[in-house]
């Protein structure tokens, strides 16, 4: 029964990370020690049970009920939307080639823990008590979030460990790239996306923010190759001033963020393109809504109402904090020429666009509120994920997308990517 009891406990403690363990525990092994109580008097007293109160039998069927609660439904889904994750596979205790899988046990153990029924209510409890527990910050999954301000952020995104030793060869790749673009007349820009502790570093407290990655990659490239690279981080710090330039409750910036970044970069870009225009306060109806996240997959412009995002859905937290948004007066003009949602592609066309120039956009998720204002900026527009649903792979290799490229025939090819994840680079032009 303990071993039993033991099992269940570990079931719980593996699911929710709860590192209040001992609690659990304590409360489960003296809920046994009565079970186990209660069972050796019924069986010393069998013969006289009529004579008992009845409220043994209640009780071990009570207890018994709770055991098979968590086989009663389990989850079926591929994925766990909370969790951004794959969730374990089952794995039969005969391989399809009539071989013993030797790691049935462990593989069952992940699987059940996986997706028990009533997994993800247990997880919301745990993680609203342990929130309710908190005095100012609280802080889950490698997550910190500020009960008095509602900032929710991640420290492991800054600080990493200083880019310098690596800039030689991450030059030597982009020149390759660079090298690619000239032979086939496309203009290549990089632009690199602050993550949000580097702008709302003030939030971050008790964290700092120390080195640089993205200036020192910005610089060294643009010492290379001049107007190469876009690291925007001092236009987002004043737009911040003005708006939410990256929402509280997720990592990516938001859509007047994303919308300050493409301004940048078609000034930017006016030196290797004198005639390009801009795009203006006059070309979108500008409102506030409280969700943060738009779905660009499905349809042009749709509004996830659900999602509040990615670090409030890890804490379990809803959002009630207002964003600027932005609609495209002539969004009924926009043709979607390709779209593939595994492979999270999409080609725009926009006859009535400012510019029209065909631009060719890779990046990371980071590219997503980036490309939403590229495609009103001009008329052709081929957007690529990195790190999309349908590949394992989700590295930087440009010969991923060298075919297509060459296919699409783009004046511009932009490189997306956040600063936290520069080293990416590194594999730019490998086979």
């Amino acid at each position: 029964m303990l071993a039993l009891t033991y099992k269940f406990w570990l079931i719980f403690k593996t699911s929710t990370h709860v590192h209040f363990e001992f609690f659990v525990f304590t409360i489960i092994l003296i809920l046994s020690y009565l079970f186990t109580l209660k069972l050796t008097d019924f069986l010393a007293d069998f013969k006289s049970l009529k004579h008992q109160s009845r409220i043994e039998i209640v009780f071990l069927f009570i207890f018994f009920l709770l055991l098979f609660i968590p086989m009663a439904h389990i989850n079926k889904s591929a994925t766990s939307e909370r969790e951004n994750r794959t969730l374990a596979v089952w794995k039969p205790l005969i391989n399809e080639d009539k071989t013993i899988n030797y790691n049935f046990g462990k593989d069952f153990d992940e699987y059940f823990n996986d997706r028990f029924n009533q997994r993800n209510n247990i997880i919301s409890s745990h993680k609203l008590l342990k929130m309710f527990l908190s005095y100012k910050i609280y802080h889950d999954n490698n997550l910190y979030y500020n009960k008095k301000t509602g900032w929710a952020f991640d420290p492991n995104w800054i600080n990493k460990n200083d880019i310098t030793p690596n800039m030689h060869e991450i030059v030597e790749n982009i020149k390759k790239l660079y090298e690619y673009c000239n032979k086939n007349n496309i203009k290549l820009y990089i632009v690199t996306a602050p993550v949000k502790e580097e702008i709302y570093d003030s939030e971050m407290y008790p964290f700092k923010f120390n080195t640089n990655n993205a200036q020192i990659f910005t610089d060294n490239l643009n010492i290379e190759i001049p107007n190469l690279a876009l690291f925007p981080i001092q236009q987002l710090k004043n737009a911040s001033k003005v708006s939410y330039t990256y929402p509280k409750s997720d990592p990516h910036w938001s859509e007047y963020g994303g919308y300050i970044v493409v301004k940048e970069f078609l000034k930017f870009i006016k030196k290797d393109f004198p005639g390009i225009n801009q795009l203006s306060d006059n070309d979108f109806v500008i409102s506030d809504k409280i969700s943060p996240l738009i779905v660009d997959w499905e349809e042009s412009y749709n509004y996830d109402k659900d999602n509040p995002g990615y670090y409030y859905k890890v804490l379990n937290l809803k959002n009630k904090q207002y964003y600027k948004s932005f609609r495209y007066k002539y969004e009924n003009k926009l043709e979607i020429v390709n779209y593939d949602y595994n492979l999270m592609i999409k080609n725009t066309y926009l006859p009535v666009a400012v510019n029209n120039q065909k631009v060719f956009i890779i990046g990371t998720s980071y590219s997503e509120n980036f490309y939403r204002f590229m495609k009103y900026a001009f008329k052709y527009v081929i957007k690529r994920k990195i790190n999309n649903l349908a590949e394992s792979n989700n590295d930087l290799k440009m010969n991923r997308w060298t075919k297509d490229i060459l296919k699409q025939k783009p004046d511009i090819l932009v490189i997306v990517v956040q600063s936290n994840d520069l080293d990416k680079y590194k594999d730019l032009w490998k086979e």
